[in-house]
């Protein structure tokens, strides 16, 4: 019960099991068994063993597939906290170079895309280029879960032509969403709307798209602090005559008293 989290369990043997289809649905027949617990609250477990397939449905690829991404979706609407926008102003703001771990191909020549667009604001960063082979989503999620322990935001960038295909693996989505990280993903083009990308953290059209946004961060950062200079200075000014013509009027307050007495 997702409510109450209470919850029954279905035990199939091994001979059983061996006859499964994953995705198919099932009727069984079998016995309840209960075990009383007794702690700080009492509970009774269920227990539901199984000893005889009584039907069997098979689903529909289309059906499954569709039940999948839904899953996804839902565990993307609870990803809270991953805002890639949000992570690098803060950074940015502590005066620190966010960590930014890009995920090339083995043969991929688009980081000269990236770099080319960044236009001298690399420095910015502290940018670590990776390599893997893309077509594998094995290697992609071994690469992920080994970047993210020194990454503040982890970008897979590819570009287009065949093969994305990988991008539309449920299990490699799934790993994207178990980040602990934000997950950027730059994936071929416009019309190449793959489940990774869908799914991501941030995405964008092109590895030179993902290259502007960087540029545009660090400079939008820039003028941040250019502003907060003259902003500070102002106050400073303002605090500094704020002095003076207090010093004045007490001068003048004094001078009236001795004129006076």
């Amino acid at each position: 019960d997702q409510m109450t989290g209470k919850k029954l369990t279905l035990k199939i043997p091994e001979k059983l099991k061996a006859e499964l289809q994953d995705g198919n649905i099932y009727l069984f027949r079998g016995n309840i068994e209960n075990k009383l617990k007794q702690s700080k609250d009492i509970s009774l477990d269920f227990l539901l063993v199984s000893d005889q397939i009584l039907s069997e449905e098979p689903c529909e690829a289309d059906e499954i597939r569709h039940k999948e991404e839904t899953r996804l979706y839902e565990k993307k609407r609870l990803r809270t906290g991953f805002d890639v926008d949000r992570t690098l102003r803060q950074l940015f703001h502590s005066r620190k170079r966010p960590r930014v771990s890009i995920l090339y191909g083995n043969n991929g020549i688009v980081d000269s895309d990236v770099e080319t667009a960044l236009r001298g604001t690399g420095n910015s960063y502290l940018l670590r280029n990776t390599r893997a082979n893309l077509a594998d989503k094995n290697m992609i999620i071994e690469k992920i879960k080994k970047i993210e322990n020194y990454s503040d935001i982890i970008a897979i960038v590819r570009g287009g032509g065949s093969g994305l295909e990988v991008f539309d693996d449920i299990d490699l989505a799934n790993a994207v969403l178990n980040t602990r990280v934000p997950v950027v993903a730059a994936i071929g083009h416009d019309q190449d709307n793959t489940l990774v990308k869908r799914i991501a953290d941030k995405a964008f059209s092109t590895p030179t798209a993902f290259g502007n946004y960087l540029r545009e961060m660090a400079l939008g950062i820039g003028k941040d602090r250019e502003i907060e200079g003259e902003v500070r200075d102002d106050i400073q000014k303002q605090g500094s005559w704020g002095l003076v013509w207090g010093a004045l009027f007490v001068v003048g307050i004094l001078l009236l008293l001795l004129w006076r007495s």
